[in-house]
């Protein structure tokens, strides 16, 4: 599936930038190197760390009409490719490998810090599929609906945001129309914290978090499978590094307690995003 992808990438590229004479532009982009470090009751330590490189571009077909591409690249192989067409009108209609309203409403969006550190809580929930979408905006307000595939199964997908009292309240779902798997996932959050909780009839999970401006940011992420179980509460520290050479440059420290492993768990991460 991965070299499929990598494969239709290039070739829309190329056949875009031939028909269309048009360039990329980079809209978003992300770099970052993550260390984790595990410290269990038996004093033994295990020790891990990612590379993750992530861009987005988007090409401008027609006064209407716009091509995006999303690549990450990640040592622990958690690559990722996306493609969509977006045409916008009364409606605005996307079609490609994308993401699901439920993963684009809940999770980061893959070019971004939040991305490289996700909560399991967030990882959890279903990601990206070939699909066709339609969203409309309103004021203050989105619904989303649209049919994806899981394999060769057809999935429909809808979901929601709105604003209220200073606070995004949003939510999204899945409906395997073959085999009735089903899922939702939503909460809110705003600049004090968030919270999102996951459900399907395997698994349920839950994340939380506060923002305490420049002191720490408390957090927790609970998985729980019919086989097994993940729980972990701590706090990062996020730092910036600003000087006469770059300005989007950060660090962050990170302390946990993981309570199936009975472990400290240690984090240290810099990146620009």
């Amino acid at each position: 599936m991965k070299k499929l992808l990598v494969v239709t990438l290039v070739t829309l590229i190329s056949l875009s930038s031939v028909i269309f004479s048009q360039e990329l532009t980079l809209t978003k982009k992300y770099a970052g190197m993550l260390y984790a470090g595990q410290y269990n009751e038996d004093l033994k330590v295990s020790h891990s760390t990612s590379i993750r490189i992530a861009g987005e571009m988007k090409m401008i077909l027609s006064n209407s009409t716009d091509l995006f591409l999303r690549g990450v690249y990640s040592s622990d192989n958690s690559n990722l490719g996306q493609f969509w067409f977006e045409e916008r009108g009364i409606f605005t209609l996307r079609f490609g490998y994308m993401a699901r309203p439920i993963a684009f409403l809940n999770r980061p969006m893959p070019i971004s810090a939040g991305a490289h550190f996700e909560p399991p809580a967030l990882a959890a929930i279903p990601g990206s599929s070939f699909g066709a979408l339609a969203l409309k905006e309103f004021d203050g307000f989105s619904v989303y609906g649209g049919v994806y595939t899981k394999g060769l199964d057809p999935e429909a997908n809808a979901g929601f945001k709105f604003m209220f009292l200073g606070t995004e309240i949003k939510a999204g779902s899945f409906l395997n129309l073959n085999t009735s798997d089903k899922g939702i996932a939503g909460g809110f959050k705003n600049p004090v914290g968030q919270v999102i909780v996951y459900r399907t009839e395997s698994t349920t999970s839950f994340f939380w978090t506060v923002n305490l401006g420049d002191v720490i940011d408390p957090y927790v992420t609970i998985v729980s499978k019919k086989n097994s179980n993940n729980s972990e509460f701590g706090f990062t520290k996020t730092l910036k590094v600003s000087n006469q050479y770059t300005n989007d440059l950060y660090g962050l420290l990170g302390l946990a307690y993981n309570l199936e492993n009975k472990a400290v768990m240690m984090y240290v991460w810099m990146y620009i995003d």
